[in-house]
């Protein structure tokens, strides 16, 4: 089962605007401890993704535990071929000020990143709280955006495995019910799929593929509260790549 991601109720995690990171105050550096800004974390990703043609897009920021504890998830633009956020490659990062986790990064078109010690990604960087780490990591950074544009490219893959795969009448009932069974969509936006493959608010051309149904469900979807989109966005792909015998290049 998949780890739960976070919510802010349960976790008393507020929404705040990147801007406000800079007000969070460090505790002390101590021989074997060192602690880093969760703004300045930030600033050097986005330093190194503007190196190889990346920008930060939509930004959702948390904290929990009085400023202690961050989380973040971060659309990234600059590829080719994204025709919705929903498609966007995007950036899970957290960072700890109690020494509950380290400095973590995930990087994939589906991330989750949770309150508890689960946090996953295509790509996926961290580093402790120790000496140096304001050293290493911007080095550690660079290393694991050499990964993306594979990354972005397997997605292209995908996406053209969605268009070229047709669905009756029937396959598409079962998908329908299969991402309910599986979280992608909750009971309440059913309802929207179905019109949205019956009849689409866009032109995903006239061919009834599993790319119309995924994108009829990421029009359902539009509106859900971010922090659950991950795992949502997760399980949709789930359901689609099974769909369409689809796996990831090892």
């Amino acid at each position: 089962m998949a780890a739960q991601v976070l919510q802010l109720s349960q976790y008393k995690c507020k929404d705040v605007t990147r801007s406000e990171l800079e007000g969070v105050v460090l505790p002390p550096v101590t021989e074997t401890y060192q602690p880093i800004p969760h703004s300045w974390l930030l600033d050097e990703l986005s330093d190194k993704l503007a190196d190889i043609g990346i920008t930060f897009g939509k930004q959702h920021h948390g904290l929990s535990h009085d400023g202690a504890r961050y989380f973040g998830v971060i659309h990234l633009e600059g590829f080719a071929g994204v025709e919705s956020d929903l498609q966007m490659p995007m950036m899970g990062v957290r960072n700890s000020l109690d020494k509950r986790f380290g400095a973590q990064v995930c990087f994939g078109n589906q991330i989750m990143v949770c309150a508890n010690l689960c946090f996953w990604g295509t790509y996926m960087l961290g580093r402790k709280h120790t000496p140096n780490i304001m050293v290493d990591l911007p080095e550690m950074i660079s290393r694991t955006l050499e990964g993306i544009p594979a990354m972005n490219e397997s997605q292209n893959k995908r996406f053209d495995a969605y268009r070229e795969a047709r669905l009756g009448q029937i396959a598409a009932d079962h998908m329908v019910v299969e991402m309910l069974r599986h979280g992608a969509v909750n009971p309440a936006r059913i309802g929207k799929v179905v019109d949205e493959w019956d009849r689409p608010t866009f032109d995903h051309g006239n061919d009834r593929s599993v790319w119309r149904m995924f994108n009829a469900a990421t029009q359902a979807l539009k509106g859900v509260n971010a922090h659950e989109m991950p795992a949502r966005t997760i399980a949709l792909t789930q359901v689609c790549d099974e769909a369409t015998g689809f796996k990831v290049a090892a």
